[in-house]
């Protein structure tokens, strides 16, 4: 039987995106009556709610609590899908997304579903960076090495059971996604997959500063977490072989490799500022955004 699915979204002030958002997931090829649509306004100032209500076969739901994993919870507890899947208001994903989703869960063994980033829409840079993020993302999930393993909801698909056995998302600040991840990881209780075809364009990832913005939070994140919930990052041996895979089977020239090697090794000075910089003094769920 065709499974539901629950698409779960938050948002907080998308306006310029949210939008092109909506109609991509009311795009999807999967049966119409297979799927609900749920957006959380986590208090947003903008016009975002009112541009959501503008879609119809769009459920508007609203959490009071400020941070995106709060609202992502909002939406776990309204919903009624077996499986829940996540993205983000600054996402556009493909057509088939949703049945990519169905594909990979066939199994009963498969819990959780991870997807790739798709670039195809912009610039030379930006384009491949996204590939290295999908070979380092294949080489991770791909590799039995559970100590790797890590989620973002941007692209993920979570079965209704892993939240019954293991609880919601930690509602923090960043890494909510990782810290659940681990947490079922830890305790034996899924079994993770990377479908390369289940593709999300990230609109706020267009540039090159775009992606060292990225790995500067994303550093912060995980220093966050480094005490609690963490995985194992790739050894620079790792990253060379998933850049190496990513460099043939995109069939980048000498000349494109050796200049996404240089970006990629001034994104690792951004990764050792984000770890480096003095974290804030933490903040409750009230004030996470």
């Amino acid at each position: 039987m065709t499974p539901f699915i629950s698409v779960i979204v938050p948002f907080y002030n998308n306006r310029a995106e949210i939008g092109r958002c909506c109609a991509s997931l009311l795009r999807q090829t999967y049966p119409k009556d297979r799927f609900e649509i749920l957006f959380i306004d986590n208090n947003s100032t903008d016009n975002s709610a009112s541009i959501v209500a503008g879609h119809p076969g769009i459920q508007l739901l609203w959490e009071a609590s400020a941070g995106a994993y709060a609202a992502r919870n909002q939406g776990i507890r309204k919903s009624k899908g077996e499986i829940l899947v996540f993205t983000e208001a600054d996402c556009v994903v493909a057509p088939d997304w949703l049945s990519q989703v169905a594909n990979a869960m066939q199994s009963e063994i498969v819990q959780i579903v991870m997807g790739a980033y798709f670039g195809q829409n912009t610039p030379f840079p930006a384009k491949a960076l996204s590939a290295y993020e999908n070979a380092k993302n294949r080489y991770i999930f791909t590799s039995g090495d559970e100590s790797l393993y890590y989620g973002y909801t941007n692209n993920m698909a979570v079965r209704r059971g892993v939240f019954d056995q293991f609880g919601f998302f930690p509602e923090i600040a960043r890494g909510g996604d990782v810290a659940l991840v681990r947490r079922v990881v830890d305790h034996g209780g899924a079994s993770i997959k990377f479908v390369p075809t289940m593709f999300v364009d990230h609109l706020e990832f267009q540039s090159v500063l775009d992606y060292y913005r990225k790995v500067y939070i994303h550093s912060r994140s995980v220093r966050r977490l480094h005490s609690k919930d963490v995985m194992r990052p790739l050894t620079s041996r790792e990253r060379l072989n998933a850049f190496n895979d990513m460099v043939r089977a995109e069939r980048y020239s000498p000349l494109q490799a050796l200049f996404l090697r240089a970006i990629l090794a001034v994104g690792m000075l951004f990764w050792v500022a984000g770890w480096l910089v003095p974290l804030p003094q933490q903040a409750g769920p009230q004030s996470a955004r």
